[in-house]
């Protein structure tokens, strides 16, 4: 990514959060980094991984198109805070890599069960 690239990606970043109303450090909570990395990133220090664009654009309900190149709408779908999900980026984010493949591994399994029990996917 080129230069220019990286600083239009820091910008809409930071629009971004202005527009959530959150402090860097409460955006960087809710992606499972610390406010350092929040701050750099708006400074255009570093170049964000695509992994970790597709992961805000996932959290925050905003379109990667508006992220990258500042095409077409912010959000792509109405942005309505999941306390739920918040809540395990949060505790998943503290756990040691140990503890993680663990709960990576019983979350795997539990959205076999539920697919295999039809699918219901996104209620209660």
């Amino acid at each position: 990514m080129a230069l220019g690239g990286i600083a239009l990606i820091a910008e809409r970043i930071k629009k971004l959060r202005a527009v959530l109303r959150l402090t860097q450090a409460d955006f960087g909570k809710r992606l499972g980094v610390s406010r350092d990395v929040i701050n750099n990133l708006e400074r255009a220090r570093v170049e964000p991984k695509d992994v970790f664009l597709d992961h805000l654009c996932l959290i925050f309900g905003v379109r990667k198109q508006w992220l990258t190149n500042a095409e077409g709408e912010m959000f792509d779908r109405e942005y309505k805070e999941d306390k739920q999900l918040s809540e395990a980026i949060e505790i998943f984010s503290a756990l040691s890599p140990k503890y993680r493949t663990y709960a990576l591994s019983q979350m795997k399994g539990l959205f076999a069960m539920q697919t295999e029990n039809g699918g219901d996917n996104k209620t209660n």
